[in-house]
């Protein structure tokens, strides 16, 4: 009968495509996604909409799969390895488009999207360097990495920290145990 979604400044770009097609199933269920996925990235992304589609097939693919996800199983090292060569790809066909792009609407789309690949492969290697049963003090550092990369960027509408605790916050999310955040 009906639906709600609520979006944020701090992060509205990661979820823009999911508030648009969320917007068109919720007035015709019967509509082609495949084809609002396609004039979203044509109106998103001009010239450079292709390389944004085929990109948010892999987001979809892979970060359902082998991120972070709550209730998501830590993969096997070779499979996130793998998975990790996939988002490497689509960093550099974005950047490379990105590069080539002449239109300034479309490659600042571009950076926020960008943006996003790149946390998944800090992500990733974070899943890699779990499944590797890495130390501690390997995983401190990869997570130390991610809490910078992200407070670089956050302020350009993809990253949403609470600003308080958020090394806690993280610390749990990667399965760290307890006895190292009492350490803090």
């Amino acid at each position: 009968k009906g639906i709600s979604s609520a979006a944020r400044a701090e992060d509205w770009c990661t979820y823009e495509l999911n508030h648009y097609i969320l917007g068109h199933l919720a007035w015709n269920p019967d509509v082609n996604v495949d084809s609002l996925i396609n004039g979203f990235c044509h109106a998103r992304y001009g010239t450079a909409w292709k390389t944004a589609q085929t990109a948010y097939a892999s987001l979809e693919n892979i970060v359902r799969v082998y991120s972070s996800i709550p209730f998501t199983t830590l993969k096997p090292k070779e499979q996130i390895v793998q998975a990790e060569t996939k988002i490497e790809e689509q960093i550099q066909a974005l950047q490379k488009t990105k590069q080539a792009s002449d239109d300034t609407i479309a490659s600042a789309n571009l950076s926020r999207f960008l943006l996003m690949f790149q946390y998944v492969r800090i992500n990733l290697q974070i899943q890699e360097a779990r499944a590797d049963n890495a130390s501690k003090e390997i995983l401190e550092k990869k997570i130390e990495d991610l809490l910078a990369f992200l407070k670089a960027n956050e302020d350009k509408g993809v990253f949403l920290l609470s600003g308080k605790n958020d090394w806690i916050l993280f610390m749990k999310h990667y399965g760290l145990t307890n006895q190292s955040l009492l350490d803090l």
